[in-house]
């Protein structure tokens, strides 16, 4: 066994007489520090874990609160709910069709087995072939009863915008027994709106009569406005540049469709200042023209511009 030297040997014989007391105080300095680095790392993944517990029966106390949770009766409550209000909306569309039934008065003219047909139609029904022809034949007849309902000269023909002048008109006044002046080029347009090159079908059929009751409500007005006139000077309504239902009342451009404008991004415009000392191109933004079409009209095959007043022809005829 080797000897420890004379000078070291004093200093062994006391670290191995009191090995103890010295292990005593080093192993807590140790253990300590290390301990309370394990402790801390396993409160953090306690607390995580933690939260990730509350935050479930957090989720879970809200899902079991709902008083209508989603299950089988509740779907069965919800079609329920469904159900009424699909019934209340049409209850309440058949009060209001109801209520305008003293409006929908189909002409006489049109034959009594006309009447019978139009009157037993239904939604996606259609009518007889002979029936759409009749009426393609013979609304022009009440078409042109239109100006004399409110008080005015008749000039409903397809040549009258043509042979008068574009912008003329049967003058009131004057001695003339009628208070209202209707521009004629206006009257042409709308007696040549109801004018078909082929049959119409049954939707086109219901969209005209539809428009000419209004156009008849319309002159009805205009003429109870006047009633009390004894003469042109003292009437209340005197000119009608345009009288115009459904698509062509339509604006022709709508919003300003049609225009060429600077656009950018989603299509916003750009405002003035934006971008002065750089083109359009770079900084994003491009000149287009968008189409100056509308949607064809529901009446007819193609598109119909908008009446103009003063314009001639303005309804297609197709």
């Amino acid at each position: 066994m080797a000897q420890l030297p004379d000078s070291i040997r004093p200093y062994a014989e006391a670290l191995f007489k009191h090995h103890f007391w010295l292990l005593a105080l080093v192993v807590p300095l140790v253990l300590v520090p290390l301990l309370w680095v394990a402790t801390g790392s396993m409160d953090t993944q306690i607390q995580t874990q933690q939260k990730k517990i509350d935050s479930q029966i957090k989720a879970l106390k809200v899902v079991a609160g709902r008083n209508d949770h989603p299950n089988e009766s509740w779907t069965k409550a919800v079609e329920t709910q469904l159900k009424a209000v699909r019934q209340e909306t049409l209850a309440e569309w058949k009060r209001f069709w109801e209520s305008q039934q003293s409006l929908r008065v189909w002409p006489d003219k049109f034959g009594p087995d006309f009447l019978r047909a139009v009157g037993a139609l239904r939604p996606g029904g259609s009518l007889d072939r002979q029936f759409l022809q009749r009426y393609q034949n013979m609304v022009a007849d009440v078409v042109r009863q239109l100006p004399g309902r409110m008080g005015a000269a008749e000039a409903m023909t397809e040549a009258a915008g043509k042979s008068a002048g574009a912008g003329s008109r049967p003058t009131a006044g004057g001695g003339s027994r009628f208070l209202v002046t209707w521009a004629a080029d206006d009257q042409s347009r709308l007696y040549k709106s109801f004018k078909w090159d082929s049959t119409p079908s049954t939707v086109q059929v219901l969209l005209a009569q539809e428009e000419l009751w209004v156009y008849g409500l319309w002159c009805d007005f205009i003429r109870r406005a006047n009633e009390k006139a004894t003469g042109a000077f003292d009437a209340t309504i005197t000119d009608v540049e345009q009288l115009a239902v459904g698509f062509p009342a339509a604006e022709e451009r709508p919003g300003g469709l049609g225009g060429a404008r600077i656009l950018g991004g989603k299509g916003a415009p750009k405002t003035a200042g934006d971008d002065a000392a750089s083109p359009p191109e770079a900084s994003g933004f491009t000149a287009t023209k968008e189409p100056a079409s509308r949607p064809a009209h529901p009446r007819f095959g193609g598109a119909a511009p908008a009446p103009r007043p003063g314009g001639g022809d303005a309804a297609a005829t197709g």
